[in-house]
């Protein structure tokens, strides 16, 4: 299973027409739905560790989906916290505690 990029499908949604006042702009300007802009944004706000993690292979990849198209935690840590508690990270991903 390939997890996706969230930089290269946000680059995907980014155009030189400026900002976007809602998440069904965005969708409708790129014929995409609302429902896979919110969660490809979301996946802009993991913590650069977790991205890491994803894109080199160190999370579980069969625990790791589920979680990630789920409202997560703002805050990093707690964002490490649960994925660690659901087993889809290590328990240090990179140094963190």
């Amino acid at each position: 299973m390939v997890l996706p990029n969230p930089v290269s499908h946000l680059r995907a949604v980014d155009t030189d027409d400026g900002v976007y006042a809602t998440v069904s702009e965005m969708g409708d300007a790129e014929n995409i739905s609302k429902s896979y802009v919110s969660r490809i944004l979301r996946l802009a706000l993991l913590a650069p560790d977790i991205v890491e993690a994803i894109l080199s292979g160190k999370g579980n990849r069969g625990m790791m989906l589920e979680p990630l198209e789920r409202p997560l935690p703002g805050s990093w840590g707690e964002q490490r916290d649960l994925l660690t508690h659901l087993g889809a990270l290590p328990s240090k991903v990179t140094g963190w505690s």
